[in-house]
């Protein structure tokens, strides 16, 4: 399989923006102790963690297992997460949502990781 190219990894890098900012997963303000634990409970870390490696991208370590839980789980929630942020999608995100799901699936064959057996895609893909 191809590794990334330039173009997959600048996407990647949109993925982890949109989701630093509001309206996506982020609360209007970090003080939002309702937010930060949703957003700790579907991305896998507490919004400074995850705004870290997205303010590093793509500085960061690939095999890092927090990156890929970080990449994974921004594409995951961006496809699949009722943010009802559709119409906020292209001022974050340059690519089609069906585009983004071509990537995640590509970023999880490259990582070695294999989908769920639930009937959710969703939660199949979620680390």
């Amino acid at each position: 399989m191809e590794p990334l190219d330039d173009r997959e990894i600048e996407i990647i890098g949109e993925c982890l923006n949109a989701l630093t900012h509001p309206p996506f997963l982020k609360g209007r303000s970090t003080d939002d102790d309702w937010w930060r634990s949703e957003f700790n409970s579907v991305m896998g870390f507490s919004p400074e963690e995850f705004c870290d490696i997205a303010n590093r991208w793509p500085n960061v370590d690939f095999d890092s297992t927090d990156v890929r839980v970080a990449v994974n789980n921004s594409m995951n929630n961006l496809l699949g997460y009722p943010h009802h942020c559709e119409a906020d999608w292209p001022q974050y995100i340059s690519v089609s949502p069906l585009e983004v799901a071509r990537l995640l699936k590509k970023w999880r064959r490259l990582a070695g990781e294999v989908d769920g057996e639930t009937s959710s895609p969703y939660f199949n893909r979620l680390m």
